[in-house]
């Protein structure tokens, strides 16, 4: 996601039990500008539901301009588990 501002915060959606159909593990990573910036990841509590608004990421330290974020799922190339992401909402300014 292109934006142009100075800070950016990033919500998801998190299942807390896995299904026959899906696995609720979540595992992130954040980049900005092609630099790594963060890390979310958590195991799956086993109770059934969703949690929503959850906080994944933010940065209120970014230059004033154009940056570009880049939200990758799981852990790609290291063959580790599968990993579920919802994204609920970007907020930025």
């Amino acid at each position: 996601m292109q934006h142009l501002g100075t800070a950016i915060y990033v919500f998801c959606a998190l299942a807390l039990a896995s299904t026959s159909t899906f696995t609720a593990y979540t595992n992130m990573s954040f980049y900005i500008n092609g630099e790594t910036v963060g890390n979310f990841e958590r195991e799956p509590s086993g109770v059934p539901g969703y949690e929503y608004n959850v906080p994944v990421y933010s940065n209120t330290a970014l230059s004033s301009g154009q940056h570009v974020l880049v939200l990758e799922n799981g852990n790609i190339g290291s063959g580790g588990d599968l990993s579920l992401t919802l994204l609920d909402y970007l907020i930025y300014s």
